[in-house]
């Protein structure tokens, strides 16, 4: 009877340690508050070196146009009180709205009004990273784990590498998408169970936020797992819902997604009527689609990230890796016990399904099952890298792992979890023997496997693999220590007496220098912007020349994808925009590339004359050429010859040339040829025979008689000139057609003398409209009846949004003040 009373004070301590329960109200109040204070603490202490904006936080793709164009849109914003719907300065002109030009229909452009726009990207990232912690603690609490395991979970998705090393590439709307999905299943699973309205309609805005201010795709894969998610909780509630209940929720469900489609409706809409124009965003078939595919081998990066390469280091067969998939040794051996421990549990059999399917889909063209979801799955056609997918692995891992970890915590089949434990440091021993021990046939193994390796355009994926192999042996000893470091703390609490507070303490620390070791390669920095820039001796040149409006031509401009042009009101024919007119790209000879590859411009110089091309940058060209070999000297006479068709005007560390056939932005044309077949077009265009000055070449037939004789002498001048409007005075001696060197666009239209005119494709990309003689006033004005739809629609969804939320704030007051003090809520 004694040993019976005795094991049940046992047990009733256990439980008060493992934190389910607090005999002191005090520390119950602790430790409800703890968590979010420790979230947030870590959040500002990864970032800290960025957090007063002395610095930058570097990012390749946010250097690449990122800042400038936040920053251009936010000046753009503040100056003509309306969001800009055309960005001019690169590749002649492209959509920002419907081009998914980053997080321009966000709130966080509102901070961008206020604040420095790279303090407020700090801060984004440091919020994101906190409501990415927020998310998932309360969503383990909501399935009845502890605060301890939900902790660890949480600190352990913070910086996941799926989340944390987005920061290198600087892609924050990927790590938005990947924050904001554990918020997405907790409004859910609480919506479901709870059967409240308010709950889908806060999932429909969390969503909402991750479509405008995050990655489209990732996004698109966070509401395909919550859908599944939403048919996973009312197939297990069948029972207790009934029919009623289960059209009940089923409907209100349905609700929040039209919510949803009404807010983003403001981005969706235009984005998809741009799908026929962009360079990207069209069907271009299986290859394309799983391009950036995530190579097998690089799932042992899971156990040791440094085995593809880090950054620079990577010898993988994609092109390159900005980011890592890497989320610590703990989670994996928790998630052992988790799977072998705690299947039974629904919600551990679903998440394990679901991180099978998201790993087996990561992988792509490895695995047989993309091809199916390829033609199965509708949107998945649009997309390309498959590997984007696999942050749903990463979130489906932590959270087994923390059913893994409350399994420990209530010492329950010691033995069996000890034994567990072993096995996975001795599987880590083995595979860390072989590496070491096997030095060379591994090498020669992995060689051998990877053909790509041995191909000589591949010579520098070969350099970095022999570079790497000795920093992946250092990070298997690393992992050994994690591992060791990992396992001594658990094996101490379930066989000795130590509070479980001191164990997730401890594995905390190990959790955080395992994680944050790996992810600090990925936080560089970077001049302020003031400094990073600064004018360079091209924008001072510029500067000084004529203030009319033409684009430069940066053929070798080592900066035009970085945005100074932009930041000095310099239009240009390159530069980077992540999604380009199709048309455009296939003019200057990029083809289905959004990259700036100018084959035609320098192959056929007129299109530059053409298309406003005023000034070209250059490198300077050496005037002794005996010094190099033969191909290099045949290379620079023919730089020689294709500069020699316009005048030098600066030397220095760049040559700049001025095009003296450099047609003016907007020009008069009387005469018309119409040729439908656009191949026949562009072949046509770039013939000698051609002048641009004489003839507009169109793709249909205009209402417009051919003229009968050719007058000349009109002129043309822009009155003004702004993102979302162009006003053209033109003195037409004869009926014919005003050029403007714009890209054409549908939503860009035309308003002579107030009434409204065609705008007409002309010359492959540009914009004609038909005048006749006499003076005129032209106006172009971006229109687009999508966008004003979807502002309404996205308006009346967050008027829903708000009055939910403030209806729901009055309601809990209303029902707190209501209780007895003695039954009030407890925090």
């Amino acid at each position: 009877m004694g040993k019976k009373k005795k094991k049940r004070f046992s047990e009733k301590k256990t439980k008060t340690i493992e934190g389910e329960g607090f005999r002191n109200k005090k520390i119950k109040k602790l430790f409800t508050i703890l968590p979010f204070v420790i979230f947030l603490v870590l959040a500002l202490i990864y970032f800290a070196p960025f957090l007063s904006g002395s610095k930058m936080m570097y990012g390749s793709d946010w250097l690449l146009g990122g800042y400038v164009q936040r920053v251009w849109s936010a000046n753009y914003i503040l100056e003509h009180k309306e969001i800009p719907m055309w960005l001019p300065y690169l590749f002649s002109g492209s959509p920002t709205v419907a081009g998914f030009f980053g997080d321009l229909i966000s709130p966080h452009t509102l901070l961008y009004l206020i604040f420095p726009v790279h303090i407020v990207r700090t801060y984004l990232y440091i919020l994101y990273i906190f409501l990415a912690g927020i998310g998932l603690y309360l969503l383990l609490k909501e399935m009845k784990l502890g605060i301890f395991p939900s902790t660890v979970s949480a600190v352990c998705y913070m910086f996941s590498g799926s989340l944390i090393s987005t920061t290198y590439a600087g892609h924050l709307a990927r790590a938005i998408s990947v924050a904001l999905l554990p918020l997405m299943l907790l409004f859910m699973l609480k919506g479901v169970k709870r059967k409240r309205f308010f709950y889908f309609v806060f999932l429909a805005g969390i969503a909402a936020l991750s479509f405008l201010g995050g990655h489209f795709q990732m996004t698109y894969y966070s509401m395909g797992l919550t859908t599944f998610f939403f048919i996973f909780l009312i197939f297990g509630e069948r029972k207790t819902l009934k029919i009623k209940g289960t059209l009940k929720i089923v409907a209100l469900f349905v609700m929040s997604v039209i919510i949803l489609g009404m807010i983003v409706s403001i981005s969706f809409l235009p984005v998809y009527n741009n799908l026929d124009s962009g360079a990207r965003g069209q069907t271009k078939g299986y290859e394309y689609t799983t391009s950036w595919s995530m190579p097998t081998a690089e799932l042992i990066d899971l156990f040791v990230p440094e085995f593809s390469g880090i950054k620079t280091n990577y010898w993988g067969s994609n092109y390159f890796k900005l980011h890592n998939e890497y989320f610590g040794i703990l989670p994996l051996m928790l998630l052992m016990i988790g799977v072998f421990f705690c299947f039974r549990d629904k919600n551990v059999k679903f998440f394990f399904f679901i991180g099978v399917v998201a790993m087996l889909l990561a992988l792509g063209k490895n695995t047989p099952l993309f091809q199916l979801a390829y033609y199965i799955v509708p949107g998945i056609k649009k997309f390309r890298a498959p590997s984007l997918i696999f942050f749903i692995m990463t979130f489906s891992v932590i959270l087994i792992g923390a059913f893994g970890l409350n399994r420990i915590l209530k010492k329950k089949e010691i033995k069996k979890i000890i034994l567990a434990c072993l096995l996975f440091i001795g599987a880590y021993s083995i595979f860390a023997l072989i590496a070491v021990a096997g030095k060379e046939g591994v090498i020669s193994f992995i060689t051998s496997h990877f053909s790509y390796l041995g191909v000589s355009q591949n010579a520098a994926k070969l350099n970095a693999f022999t570079d790497n192999y000795p920093l992946f042996i250092k990070g298997i000893g690393r992992a050994l220590i994690i591992v060791v470091l990992s396992i001594i703390p658990i094996l101490i609490f379930l066989k000795l007496r130590m509070k479980a507070v001191f164990l997730v303490g401890g594995l905390l620390i190990v959790l955080l220098f395992d994680q944050w070791s790996i992810g600090k390669k990925y936080l560089i920095s970077n001049p302020h912007p003031s400094e990073y820039y600064g004018k360079d001796e091209v924008v001072s040149f510029l500067n000084e020349q004529d203030k009319s409006i033409y684009r430069v031509f940066p053929l070798q401009y080592q900066r035009s994808n970085d945005g100074i042009l932009i930041l000095n009101d310099m239009q240009s024919l390159g530069g980077y925009h992540p999604n380009p007119l199709r048309r455009y790209q296939e003019l200057i000879g990029a083809g289905e590339s959004v990259m700036f590859t100018p084959i035609n411009l320098v192959q056929f110089p007129k299109l530059i004359n053409m298309l406003n091309g005023k000034f070209i940058i250059g490198f300077p060209l050496p005037l002794d050429t005996l010094q190099f070999d033969e191909r290099t000297r045949i290379s620079i006479r023919k730089w020689r010859i294709f500069y020699s068709r316009f005048k030098p005007v600066h030397a220095g560390v760049y040559s700049i040339y001025e095009n003296r056939n450099c047609l003016d932005r907007a020009f008069f044309v009387e005469k018309f040829i119409v040729i439908e077949d656009k191949e026949l077009l562009l072949r046509f265009l770039v013939n000698d025979t051609f002048n641009p000055l004489e003839a507009v070449l169109l793709e249909e037939k205009p209402d417009m008689p051919y003229p009968d004789t050719i007058i000349g002498g009109s002129t043309v001048s822009i009155v003004s000139y702004s993102a979302n409007k162009i006003e053209i005075k033109v003195n037409a001696k004869n009926r014919g057609f005003l050029v403007l060197s714009e890209n054409y666009y549908p939503r860009w239209k035309a308003y002579v003398d107030g009434k409204k005119e065609k705008v007409y494709r002309a010359n492959y990309t540009l914009r004609a409209v038909p005048l006749n003689a006499g003076e005129h006033s032209v106006v172009f004005a971006y229109e687009d009846v999508s966008y004003s739809i979807g502002k309404t629609l996205c308006i009346l969804g967050l008027i829903i949004l708000l009055y939910s939320f403030v209806f729901q704030f009055f309601v809990r007051k209303e029902k707190t003040t209501d209780l007895p003090p003695h039954k009030s809520r407890s925090p």
